[in-house]
């Protein structure tokens, strides 16, 4: 019987393994980090490139920037604008076979900030709507050995922000993984953090003892113990 697609009253049918978007439904606009200079082999500084693609995505009023799979070296720090998503190959929370196994996927090896918490986060989900997707993120420089650990910047922060979303992460080894002062996306978020994470959700909600941990607006949180180096 020959393969057919039926649309009955705006709505599709599938027959015989063949479908299609309804002609209302719109692409996401897509940039591709490659074109743009983006490289994973662990020695080219990707910053500028990875933040030429974010900021051509806002500009354009929103959008997906999809990284490969492979090892992005990010000596600097990087802000996904408002609509904007920085997606890497992920699409459940990943983790490691095994303690001597460095994860696959997308990863980002984040170097900014060593030595003290203050400064600008590795990544800032500066507006409505943006969001990081199916990414791993390592701190190469930290060594088990270091006690107490070395501190950094947070991994991921977002402040005065609606709606924003991390989904299908994992942050292995931040000293702070992610703090908040915005709504995460009804979705939450799903994300792996590493041990030596020494708080995993701040809000900005000021408590007796300042800020406090929370699963805000239902979050999701899976710790996880990850004993290998980077």
């Amino acid at each position: 019987m020959q393969n057919r697609l039926l649309r009955i009253a705006g709505t599709i049918i599938l027959v015989a393994g063949f479908v299609a978007a309804p002609a209302y439904c719109q692409a996401v606009p897509r940039w591709n980090a490659a074109p743009m200079g983006a490289v994973a082999d662990e020695t080219t500084d990707n910053t500028a490139a990875l933040q030429k693609a974010l900021n051509a995505a806002g500009k354009a009023g929103g959008g997906v920037v999809e990284l490969a799979a492979g090892r992005y070296r990010v000596k600097g720090t990087l802000s996904v604008p408002a609509g904007v998503t920085l997606q890497g190959t992920y699409r459940v929370p990943p983790t490691s076979a095994g303690k001597s196994e460095k994860p696959d996927g997308t990863v980002l090896l984040a170097y900014a900030g060593r030595g003290s918490e203050r400064g600008a986060p590795f990544l800032r989900l500066a507006g409505r709507n943006s969001a990081i997707a199916g990414l791993v993120v390592i701190y190469p420089e930290w060594k088990q050995s270091d006690v107490p650990p070395v501190p950094y910047p947070s991994c991921v922060e977002s402040h005065d922000t609606d709606n924003v979303g991390i989904m299908e992460c994992c942050f292995l080894n931040p000293y702070e993984a992610i703090i908040q002062g915005c709504t995460f996306s009804k979705k939450g978020t799903h994300v792996q953090v590493g041990e030596r994470v020494r708080s995993a959700i701040l809000t900005a909600n000021q408590g007796q003892g300042g800020f406090r941990a929370e699963n805000h607006a239902g979050a999701r949180l899976q710790m996880f113990a990850n004993e290998q180096n980077p």
